[in-house]
C-alpha cells in the first residue's frame, strides 16, 4: 500500500473543536474496555479523555496526533513508568467526576480489578500508555513513523514498554516486529512488553572502554557529555566507533549529516540517529 507520509505532528492539547473529538476518539479505540468501565454515554466518554489532554500530569498529558490534510490520523500518548501510577491516580480522579455520585464507589472497583489484569512492567522505561491510527492508514508505514517518534521520545531512558492485550495478535505482531520482547510471563488479559534502549547503551560502553583505553580521565558519560573533548572526533578512531555502534546496534549512520551541533553532545548525536524520517 503506497501512501504519501507527510504529515505534522500536533500536542492534543493544542487541537480544538474537530480535530480535539477526532483524537480523543483514537485515544478511546486504542483502550476501549477501559474507557467502557465509565459506563456514561459516548459522548461523555471522549469529553473525559479531551479534558485529561490538558492535565500535564495525567496519562493523557503527552498526547501526539498525527495530521495529514487537515485530519487526525493517528496518536499516541507516553509518559515514564515511573509516574504511571500517580498519572493513573489522577486521571482516574478526573473520570470519577463524570460518573454519578451513587456509582462512584462501584466504579472505583471496577478500576481496581481492571489494574490486575495489567502485567509489570519495567520501572525505568518510557511507557507507551495508548496508540492509535485511523483503519484507512493501517498498512501504511504510519504505525511504524509513530514508533519511530515514541523512541525518539524517550531516548534518554534505558528501556522502552508498553501493554497489549493478549488477544489482539496483531499488535503483538508489531511490536515484536520492532524489537520488543514480552516482559512478564504473568497470565494475565494485557500482556507487558518492554524493548531495551541498545543505542544509547552501547554508545555509552563504547565510549567507556575507548576512553579508558587512552587513559583519558571523565567523571560520568551521560546525556550532556561533550564528545568533543575526547579528541576522538579529530581522528579516524571517531570512524571506528561509529562503525562499532552501527554494528552492535544494528543501525546506519549517514556520515553526511555529521556537523559541530550533531556532535555538541552525546544527546544531539543520538537525536540525530533517532530521527524520525518524515
Amino acid at each position: 500500500m503506497m501512501v504519501d507520509l507527510n504529515f505534522s505532528w500536533e500536542f492534543a492539547k493544542d487541537l480544538h473543536g474537530e480535530d480535539r473529538r477526532a483524537s480523543a476518539l483514537l485515544v478511546y479505540n486504542s483502550f476501549p474496555s477501559f474507557y467502557d468501565l465509565l459506563t456514561v454515554s459516548p459522548e461523555s466518554q471522549l469529553e473525559v479523555i479531551s479534558e485529561q489532554f490538558e492535565i500535564v500530569s495525567s496519562e493523557l498529558g503527552f498526547t501526539k496526533c498525527a495530521l495529514k490534510d487537515g485530519e487526525v490520523i493517528g496518536i499516541y500518548s507516553a509518559l515514564p513508568a515511573t509516574g504511571l501510577k500517580i498519572s493513573q491516580i489522577i486521571s482516574t480522579k478526573s473520570m470519577l467526576q463524570k460518573v454519578p455520585k451513587d456509582i462512584r464507589k462501584n466504579f472505583r472497583k471496577k478500576i481496581e480489578i481492571f489494574s490486575n489484569q495489567l502485567s509489570k512492567i519495567p520501572l525505568e522505561s518510557y511507557y507507551l500508555s495508548r496508540f492509535s491510527i485511523i483503519e484507512s492508514m493501517r498498512g501504511s508505514g504510519l504505525a511504524n513513523k509513530i514508533m519511530e517518534d515514541f523512541i525518539y521520545s524517550g531516548r534518554k531512558y534505558p528501556n522502552y514498554s508498553l501493554h497489549a492485550k493478549a488477544s489482539n495478535e496483531r499488535a503483538i505482531r508489531f511490536y515484536i516486529k520492532n524489537d520488543f520482547s514480552q516482559y512478564s510471563n504473568e497470565k494475565t488479559d494485557f500482556l507487558s512488553f518492554y524493548r531495551n534502549n541498545n543505542l544509547w547503551n552501547n554508545l555509552q560502553k563504547i565510549l567507556q572502554h575507548r576512553i579508558k583505553k587512552s587513559n583519558l580521565k571523565f567523571d560520568q558519560i551521560d546525556h550532556n557529555f561533550n564528545l568533543l573533548s575526547t579528541g576522538f572526533v579529530d581522528s579516524f578512531e571517531f570512524l571506528d566507533i561509529i562503525s562499532e555502534l552501527e554494528q552492535k546496534s544494528g543501525i546506519s549512520v549517514d556520515i553526511s549529516l555529521l556537523n559541530d551541533e550533531s556532535l555538541g553532545t552525546l544527546d544531539s548525536l543520538i537525536k540525530l540517529f533517532l530521527r524520525p524520517k518524515l
